[in-house]
């Protein structure tokens, strides 16, 4: 709690009048010690805890639980690559801007002998309505997977956007060689 108000030196008007302090016993010494004062001009700006956003006029400090790691996200769930399909851009647009990195649960079922699956993500930096024009391709961690004797694997990659999508393309597939993919992310930081 605050003891006293030290009086600042003429000097150091402009930021304040008085220093907030406390009275600290330290062996046999006082010592005043500043004490950070989380208010604004008035009574109304109170520093607060809070697990919501603050106002952009607002004063004071808001608290808010660390994001961890997100629940799995499910962005394609049984897409049939064949002669039709050679791209997917998932309908799942997950918020991952608190998160640093991302795991990729992938379970693709091949049949026949189709070339490639490319698996990436695309990020946009808007949270409301992204066109076409806002997506970016995360080409450093995108991945070209053409062994196709393990079917069930997780890929581990950055998350370095605001809003994310995967996207899927396919190479080689036909009628006869298809590639059908579920992928499933984590993002963590």
């Amino acid at each position: 709690m605050s003891d006293q108000a030290h009086q600042l030196p003429e000097a150091q008007a402009p930021l304040g009048d008085k220093l907030d302090t406390e009275l600290v016993s330290v062996s046999s010494v006082n010592v005043l010690r500043q004490r950070i004062q989380l208010a604004g001009a008035n009574e109304l700006e109170r520093a607060s805890v809070s697990n919501a956003a603050l106002a952009i006029d607002a004063y004071g400090l808001a608290v808010r639980a660390l994001a961890n790691r997100s629940s799995l996200q499910t962005f394609v769930s049984a897409v049939t690559f064949n002669n039709v399909t050679t791209q997917d851009l998932s309908s799942t647009e997950f918020a991952c801007g608190p998160y640093k990195k991302a795991i990729l649960y992938v379970d693709a079922t091949i049949v026949g002998n189709p070339t490639a699956l490319n698996i990436g993500f695309e990020f946009a930096d808007v949270f409301t309505s992204p066109v076409s024009a806002d997506w970016h391709l995360h080409l450093a961690e995108r991945v070209r997977v053409t062994d196709f004797s393990i079917q069930r694997f997780a890929l581990d990659v950055d998350s370095p956007g605001q809003l994310a999508r995967t996207r899927l393309d396919s190479e080689g597939t036909t009628a006869i060689d298809t590639i059908t993919a579920t992928i499933t992310v984590e993002f963590f930081s």
